[in-house]
Formats: structure tokens, C-alpha cells, sequence
């Protein structure tokens, strides 16, 4: 993402001269808009506003920082770290400079929000500027990625001047448009609202504390309301939404929250379930018996299982390994259907199902994972021919991937279920593929 980044700034400059910079008037009025969908470095930061046409955050006073503060604060969910401004210590010249390459001239009133003395320590490092809560700007090392804060003219904010700027800024896969371009994928059109909802989701997730005993109930909570409300845009607008994006961040919480809470003294697996999803996190210290089924002991009768052989399990260090399983029920209607084969129509007709490991296993698994997947659509004749596919991450769409087929072989089928056998891990689902002459057939997705 960032060479896309670095190419376009490469690009408007050699075709455009100089970027023009509407910021420079220190005497015009100005709004602020926070990003919150993406973090960047403070360079990354300073290109993606260029590109709109508008600028890094300048403060140069403390009420101008405390204008810029107000902008963040107000958001319950977002506004509790810190965000880019545009100003840099150079060195080079033993002052601040602001991040258009100009150095910083109104030093009385400039000098209450920055700290010098810091910047001119020896071996300090930390020469780019973030506004937090604080009274004056915190230094941060510039490679550090955060959320950051354009500065756009009030003029150009109140017109539709194309260098205004919305809080998708910089969130390059997300612009609404249909999938990767592909015909046979009609039924993907992305859901702007629900996509920003799963970035608000991510940073919100990101905030939250592992170690913290009360940051899982509020993973869950977060969780759930993110799961109504895409269900709840989706049948309003049959729109899909990027919701495997939000269930990777979840993964990623639990297994940091594995860590710092389960341990030899107290080994037993954390379970939490409503009448959404289930979520399980476990650490194994010890080879198992048996192979290692997830959801278990929930007296819900689930007929959709995953299960992993004893064997993942063979090497194990002291500080064991983090197993975090998810199964999401009722998404079916709210996810997308892109596969790398775009010719085709397609339903999701079971919920969604995965696990992990923390260490992962590399490469191909020594013995495969076997997924059972109920149908959640019975409606699909019995000459269906089901194909195992995965879900590819960092695709550049507006839903952070695709799907596709590697690795995966079906046991078996019938009308009630579906078995898949696979040599990695990952999310798996049932997909029944429509083509133009209504013949159905089924691909299991993972």
C-alpha cells in the first residue's frame, strides 16, 4: 500500500509541478478531519492528504491545537490515541518545519505546544509530531503508523471542490465500487456505510487492552453491534459488506488475549457465545489425546464443526500454543461471493467457521483439517458438485479479498452437509454457484 502511495505523490508531481499547497495561508480558517480508517506512517500520512489536495494538520498555538483536539475527542470510539499533524524536527537546521519542507516561523506562540529542548537531546530519535490529549504535541519515531488529521480550507470544505476530504481518506480499497471489475460477481456490490463500519470496528478492536480481564466482553460487544448493523444495511440495501476484515481483527484480539490470560496455572479454555457467534480461545502445553474439535460442550447442536488433528500439536513450546476458533451464524447474506473465477453467480448457504494457531504452522499441514458445514439452504438440487476454496487477504477490492482454491478436497456431501478436507487453516463456508442457465452447483469456501 504504501509504494501505491509513494508512486501516486511521484506521479502528480512530475505531471503537475509542484503540488499546490492550500494550507499555507495562516490567516484563513480551516476544519479538521480525523482519518480513522487507516494508520500510516507520518510520510505516508502527509501524501495521502497531499493527494486530496489538502494538508497535514498544522497547529501553531495552543488554541489551534485545542480546535484540532476537538475534532477527535468528541468520537467515543476513535478519539483516544494520538493522530499525525504536519510538523517534523529537522536537524539538519536545528528547527520544527511543517510538512510542506517550510520551517516554522511563529515561534512564542508555536513553542507552548512543542518541546525543543527533547529534540535537541542527544541519541533522541523521535522527530515527527502527534496530537493527543496533552497540552502540547508528543514526538513519535516517523515510522510509527497512527491515525492522522487533514486540515482542509473552510472553503473548500463547504463546496464540492474535488480536494475535499471525507474519513475514508487514504483507504484506497474501499471506493465503493464492484468487486475487482469482474462480470459474474453482480451480487458484490460493496456497502460503503458497512465497509466504514468494519474499519470503525478495526481501530476500535486496536484501542482495546489483552491484558485487561474486561477487554474481551468488550471485543464481544463491539463484535455484535458490528454483526446488527451490517445485517442490518445489507437487507436494506443488498449490499455485501468486508466483514472477513472485522473477524480477522477479532482472531488477532483473542490470540494476544490467550496469551496474557490462560497459562499453565490456569489452563482452562475462555468460551463466550450469544446468538451470533462463538468464540473460543484455548492454550495447549501438552500433545492431546484426540484430535481437537471446535465448537464442543455448548449443548447448542451445532452441526457445523472444524477439527484438528493431534498432530498440529506434535512440537510444543513451553509457552505452548494459542488456538483461537470463531463460528459467525447468520452473515451468509451479508458477505461476499468474489471468487477468482468471476464468470460465475454465486450464494452462501452456510455460516462462517475458523480457527488458528499461534505459533503457526509452516507451510503444508502434516495431516489435514477436517471442516462439517450444515446447510443453511436446503433448497440446492442433490447433482450440486462442491469445490473447497479459501479466502485470499490483501486483495486490492473494497472487501480485502477474494476467494480461491488451493489446498482443499471434498469428503463428502449430501443435502444436509458438506465435509472438507484441507492442508491449512483458515475461515471456511459453503457457497452454491449459480450459472446463467440456473443449473446450481456448491464450493466450499475457507
Amino acid at each position: 500500500m504504501s509504494l501505491l502511495i509513494l508512486a501516486l505523490v511521484t506521479l502528480l508531481r512530475s505531471s503537475q509541478g509542484t503540488p499546490v499547497d492550500r494550507c499555507h495561508d495562516q490567516s484563513a480558517r480551516y476544519v479538521y478531519k480525523p482519518v480513522f480508517s487507516t494508520h500510516k506512517t507520518w510520510e505516508n500520512a502527509v501524501a495521502d492528504c497531499q493527494i486530496q489536495g489538502v494538508c497535514l494538520a498544522r497547529p501553531s498555538s495552543p488554541s489551534n491545537l485545542k480546535t484540532i483536539q476537538l475534532a477527535f475527542l468528541e468520537n467515543k470510539v476513535h478519539g483516544k490515541k494520538m493522530y499525525w499533524v504536519g510538523i517534523k524536527y529537522d536537524a539538519q537546521i536545528s528547527n520544527f518545519k511543517w510538512d510542506n519542507d517550510l520551517p516554522v516561523t511563529n515561534r512564542q506562540s508555536f513553542s507552548q505546544i512543542t518541546n525543543l529542548s527533547e529534540q535537541k537531546s542527544p541519541n533522541f530519535d523521535k522527530r515527527c509530531l502527534a496530537a493527543t490529549r496533552a497540552t502540547k504535541l508528543e514526538a513519535q519515531r516517523c515510522g510509527t503508523t497512527m491515525k492522522y488529521m487533514c486540515q482542509i480550507p473552510l472553503k473548500a470544505a463547504n463546496t464540492n471542490a474535488p480536494f475535499s476530504v471525507s474519513t475514508n481518506i487514504g483507504n484506497n480499497g474501499n471506493n465503493g465500487n464492484n468487486g475487482n471489475g469482474n462480470n459474474g460477481n453482480s451480487g458484490n456490490k460493496g456497502n460503503g456505510k458497512g465497509n466504514k463500519q468494519v474499519e470503525s470496528f478495526v481501530n476500535g478492536m486496536k484501542d482495546l487492552k489483552p491484558h485487561n480481564k474486561d477487554s474481551l466482553k468488550n471485543a464481544m460487544n463491539l463484535t455484535t453491534t458490528l454483526m446488527k448493523n451490517i445485517e442490518r444495511g445489507t437487507k436494506n440495501g443488498n449490499e455485501k459488506s468486508n466483514f472477513m476484515k472485522g473477524a480477522l481483527q477479532l482472531e488477532k484480539f483473542s490470540i494476544e488475549y490467550a496469551k496474557q490470560h490462560i497459562n499453565k496455572t490456569n489452563k482452562d479454555p475462555i468460551r463466550r457465545n450469544n446468538e451470533r457467534f462463538v468464540l473460543e480461545m484455548r492454550k495447549v502445553f501438552t500433545k492431546p489425546q484426540k484430535n481437537l474439535k471446535f465448537p464442543e460442550d455448548l449443548n447448542r447442536g451445532e452441526a457445523t464443526i472444524i477439527e484438528l488433528p493431534a498432530s498440529l500439536f506434535n512440537v510444543i513450546k513451553d509457552s505452548g500454543i494459542v488456538m483461537v476458533s470463531s463460528l459467525f451464524t447468520g452473515v451468509s447474506d451479508t458477505l461476499p461471493t468474489l471468487t477468482e473465477d468471476s464468470s460465475k453467480k454465486h450464494l452462501l448457504i452456510s455460516d462462517v467457521i475458523s480457527s488458528t494457531l499461534d505459533p503457526k504452522p509452516e507451510g503444508v499441514l502434516p495431516e489435514n483439517v477436517t471442516i462439517i458445514l450444515e446447510h443453511t439452504n436446503m433448497s440446492q438440487p442433490s447433482s450440486y458438485k462442491p469445490k473447497c476454496v479459501f479466502w485470499k487477504f490483501k486483495v486490492d477490492n473494497q472487501f480485502n479479498g477474494t476467494w480461491s482454491s488451493s489446498g482443499c478436497t471434498v469428503k463428502e456431501s449430501n443435502n444436509n452437509r458438506t465435509v472438507c478436507s484441507c492442508n491449512h487453516m483458515t475461515s471456511f463456508a459453503l457457497l452454491m454457484q449459480v450459472d446463467e442457465q440456473k443449473t446450481v452447483s456448491c464450493m466450499l469456501l475457507f
